[in-house]
């Protein structure tokens, strides 16, 4: 439903944009392209140009993914607390938002889920056969190639493996891997990803959405927020994060005991040890490359490593202390209540968290195109889009012409505004905007709307007195 009612985002636009207009040689120099999302997106357009037909591929990911989450909820003993799993796994409104756009998280999240499963099952029956583990690998390199940034997801599952064929004392055959084809899949999906991201960061230099200095607000809280839908306190979220990380590395203590006495990784360690694994290549790649800490949506594989995690080794505890099967239940009946909560008042189907500034951007051109519109002001935020998807899907109702400034001109804002918008008849302005300093200006001007979710203003034009 949210695919059908969702407008078209600036990030779509983008990549709907290289596809529409065969731009394909700049596809590799941005990270904005994920490459199974821009194939969903080209096949899309053999169907039309509405968005949910661009969104296909991420909406048919969605049972992919809740099929994993289902498996991986069936493996608790506790089956209270397995139905929590569940319902942190698909009730989290953020995580359903990249199931209904044209983008690779959705699909990243899917197969990734669909290796940790299969993962799961496999270090469970302690299998630890390279040629059993093609499921896992290939599933991982599918969400590869849906995003890039599940290469640490990729990795952490790599170096987990080595791990304990480095403790039984076995590395060497790995390394004698026959070379049958799904090998060579996930070996030259491997070079593609590393390629692809040495030559976007040193070319282009777009790899800059994340923090530089606070691994733990960056990665896990932003996260918790948006998992919040933006609705918690900045202290709320500082202490669910740190306790979060205070959880894992408890866990991960946990783990380093058992692999000292099992001399094995056993199954419910599983999820720590690659949480773990994932925030230290971060630090690594931050120390080595100077790359930001993943934030928000690019780190948004983190959600269901953590619940895994904390649902597994709750599971664990009721299993091995039977007394504390009450408050086990407790805790799981908090967890349903909450997600349930969440997902009943936080779930929307007009606006993306991640894009709320779009919500509103068709009815913005409909009110240009109603007023019969030529020239128009517009912020660049509302120009973006127009120029990358509406003015192509829909020519024969959006064709006016757009005076703007740039996002680097910012600094000077007013003085430039005024400027371009001499011999506009209408503008949008997205908030904040400075109406009195536009008026003060000597520019004339009526607000005829103001748009509900953005407080977007439209605005019916005058002249230079």
């Amino acid at each position: 439903m949210k695919s059908y009612y969702l407008q078209f985002t600036n990030d779509e636009g983008y990549s709907y944009f290289l596809i529409k207009t065969h731009y394909f040689r700049a596809m590799p120099g941005t990270a904005n392209t994920h490459w199974l999302n821009s194939l969903g997106i080209w096949f899309g357009l053999l169907l039309g140009d509405d968005p949910w037909k661009l969104r296909l591929f991420s909406v048919l990911a969605w049972p992919v993914y809740g099929y994993a989450a289902f498996k991986l909820s069936n493996k608790l003993n506790n089956k209270l607390a397995g139905l929590a799993l569940l319902s942190a796994l698909v009730l989290n409104p953020y995580l359903l938002d990249f199931f209904s756009v044209a983008r690779g998280y959705g699909m990243m999240i899917a197969f990734s889920m669909m290796s940790l499963y299969h993962a799961y099952c496999l270090v469970k029956e302690q299998n630890w056969s390279i040629g059993n583990w093609q499921l896992p690998f290939l599933w991982a390199s599918f969400a590869l190639l849906a995003n890039f940034s599940s290469f640490y997801n990729f990795l952490a599952l790599g170096l987990l493996f080595l791990l304990q064929h480095a403790i039984n004392g076995n590395i060497r055959p790995v390394f004698n891997i026959p070379f049958k084809r799904w090998v060579f899949f996930c070996a030259g999906t491997v070079a593609f990803t590393i390629s692809s991201l040495l030559f976007i960061k040193f070319y282009s230099g777009d790899l800059e959405f994340g923090h530089q200095s606070n691994l733990i607000e960056s990665i896990i809280g932003s996260v918790v927020n948006a998992s919040l839908y933006g609705s918690a306190s900045l202290e709320t979220i500082r202490l669910i994060s740190y306790g979060l990380v205070l959880f894992i590395s408890a866990g991960a203590i946990q783990v380093i005991v058992n692999l000292v006495k099992l001399r094995k990784i056993i199954a419910n360690d599983l999820f720590t040890c690659l949480i773990a694994i994932f925030l230290l290549l971060n630090i690594v790649f931050h120390l080595l490359l100077n790359t930001p800490y993943l934030s928000e949506r690019t780190a948004l594989i983190i959600y269901p490593m953590m619940v895994l995690t904390l649902l597994f080794q709750w599971d664990e505890l009721l299993a091995q202390r039977p007394g504390l099967n009450l408050l086990g239940n407790a805790f799981s009946i908090l967890l349903i209540s909450g997600f349930l909560l969440m997902a009943s008042t936080k779930s929307e189907l007009h606006y993306h968290y991640d894009w709320k500034f779009n919500a509103e951007v068709k009815e913005v051109y409909e009110y240009f195109h109603r007023k019969k519109a030529k020239k128009v002001y517009m912020d660049p935020v509302y120009m973006n889009i127009y120029r990358n998807y509406y003015s192509h899907a829909y020519p024969q109702l959006f064709s006016f012409e757009i005076s703007t400034i740039s996002q680097l001109e910012s600094r000077h804002l007013l003085p430039l505004v005024i400027e371009k918008m001499k011999g506009c008849e209408y503008a949008a302005f997205f908030p904040p905007v400075d109406t009195s300093g536009i008026r003060n200006s000597g520019y004339q001007f009526t607000v005829q709307e103001k748009l509900p979710v953005t407080n977007c203003i439209l605005m019916r034009l005058g002249n230079v007195q």
